[in-house]
C-alpha cells in the first residue's frame, strides 16, 4: 500500500512539472474584422467566429467592432462572438455610432482579473480611438493585454498616439502582449517605437506577412508584440486567408517561459 501511495505522488508530481509556465504555448490572434463586414459588404460574423475556432486561441484582439449600431443589425458583437466560441468578452467603446457604439474587444480563456480603457490624443475631425487593456491569468501566469487601433489618416497623430500607448505599457510589471491595427508599417516611425522593446510577429512571418487588404494583400500593418524581458517568445506566427474582413487577423504561437 505504502509503494502504492507513492507511486500516485510521484505520477501527480510529474503531472504538475509538466504543466507548468515552462512548457506552455499560448495562441494569439489580432484581427481587425470591419464590424463583420466582409469583402462582399455583407455580415460575415459566423465565418469570423470560424476562423477564430481553427486556430484554437486563447486570447484575441479585435478592432472595429460594432455594439448595438443599426448597420449590423443592433448586435453586441463581441457577446456574439464570445458565445459562438465558448469565450469571454470585454468590450472598450472608443465612439457612439448608427445608434449604438463602436471600438475595440478582447475575447479570451481564463480568468479576468480587471480590465480598462483609454482613449488616445486626437485632432478635431479624426475618429477617436484608444487602447484596452486586460490583466488576465492562465494557469499560473497572469499576463497584461493591450488592443488598440492608432489613427490611419494623420501620420503625425498616429506617432503621438504610438507613443502614448509605449508609455502606458512600459508601466507595466507583467508578462506584456500588444496587439492590434497600427495601420503603419514595420518601418515606420510609430511601429519602430514598439520594435525597440518588443519582439513582434513581423519577424516571424516577414514578407509573407502581409494583413492589408485582404483581397490583395500589400502591407503589413497588423501586429502582435511580446515585451522583451517578459518571459515570452515567439514559437511561430502566421496570416491565415479569409474574406470576411478587409484584413487578415495574424496568429502567434507563444512560448511562456
Amino acid at each position: 500500500m505504502l509503494n502504492y501511495r507513492k507511486l500516485v505522488l510521484l505520477v501527480l508530481l510529474i503531472i504538475l512539472l509538466g504543466s507548468g509556465c515552462g512548457n506552455d504555448e499560448l495562441v494569439l490572434m489580432t484581427y481587425n474584422i470591419r464590424a463583420g463586414r466582409g469583402l462582399d459588404g455583407n455580415q460575415h460574423l459566423d465565418e469570423i467566429a470560424a476562423v477564430i475556432r481553427r486556430t484554437g486561441a486563447a486570447i484575441v484582439a479585435l478592432q472595429e467592432v460594432d455594439s448595438m449600431t443599426v448597420r449590423s443589425g443592433k448586435i453586441d458583437q463581441a457577446r456574439a462572438l464570445a458565445q459562438k466560441l465558448g469565450m469571454q468578452a470585454i468590450f472598450a467603446a472608443n465612439i457612439d455610432f448608427d445608434g449604438g457604439r463602436y471600438g475595440t474587444a478582447i475575447l479570451c480563456k481564463g480568468q479576468i482579473l480587471t480590465s480598462d480603457h483609454s482613449l488616445l490624443p486626437n485632432a478635431a475631425g479624426l475618429e477617436q480611438r484608444g487602447v484596452q487593456r486586460l490583466y488576465l491569468v492562465l494557469g499560473r501566469d497572469t499576463l497584461a493585454i493591450f488592443n488598440t487601433h492608432l489613427e490611419y489618416a494623420s501620420d503625425s497623430l498616429r506617432y503621438v498616439q504610438a507613443e502614448a500607448v509605449r508609455s502606458l505599457v512600459a508601466r507595466e510589471n507583467y508578462p506584456t502582449i500588444l496587439m492590434g491595427d497600427f495601420n503603419d508599417t514595420p518601418a515606420s516611425r510609430p511601429v519602430s517605437l514598439f520594435r525597440q522593446d518588443f519582439y513582434s510577429s513581423q519577424d516571424i512571418t516577414g514578407d509573407s506577412g502581409f494583413t492589408f487588404p485582404a483581397s490583395a494583400p500589400a502591407r503589413t500593418i497588423d501586429f502582435i508584440f511580446l515585451r522583451r524581458d517578459a518571459g515570452l517568445e515567439f514559437k511561430s506566427a502566421r496570416i491565415p486567408q479569409s474574406q470576411a474582413s478587409d484584413h487578415l487577423p495574424v496568429i502567434g504561437i507563444v512560448q511562456l517561459n
